[in-house]
């Protein structure tokens, strides 16, 4: 089981609008989250005293993408077998409504705000993805 704490989206986690989260890249955390059967999902640092379990939910294998900035979105193929591709405008959409927002743009915007253009743009995310 992982842990994964949220300060944003509380009402869509609840009514599960939000179906997945997308964090920055980071080998262990990938593999933590590869290998989980379930995540607890909590608002606020699960650490603390000071939180709140939201949902335990079965984990979806996770993925990891690019921003692009000609492409959009890119799956960089990473788990075995499995090829790089860039993301259809519909495919880009669709994961950011699974994220909580209205389409691409949007979630393209609040990564820019959170991380900065060189960021967004030169590091690789996970998806973290659950049923």
């Amino acid at each position: 089981m992982v842990s994964i704490s949220f300060s944003v989206f509380k009402e869509k986690i609840l009514d599960g609008t939000k179906k997945q989260t997308i964090r920055k890249y980071n080998e262990k955390r990938f593999q933590q989250l590869t290998n989980a059967k379930t995540y607890q999902l909590y608002w606020g640092n699960w650490r603390s005293n000071d939180k709140e379990l939201l949902k335990e939910v079965e984990s979806i294998q996770p993925i990891i993408i690019k921003f692009d900035v000609g492409h959009g979105i890119i799956n960089t193929g990473y788990l075995p077998g499995h090829n790089a591709f860039v993301l259809s405008i519909e495919e880009r959409d669709k994961l950011a409504q699974a994220d909580g927002f209205t389409n691409y743009n949007e979630l393209l915007e609040w990564f820019i705000n959170k991380y900065g253009v060189v960021t967004t743009f030169n590091e690789k995310f996970i998806v973290v993805r659950w049923k």
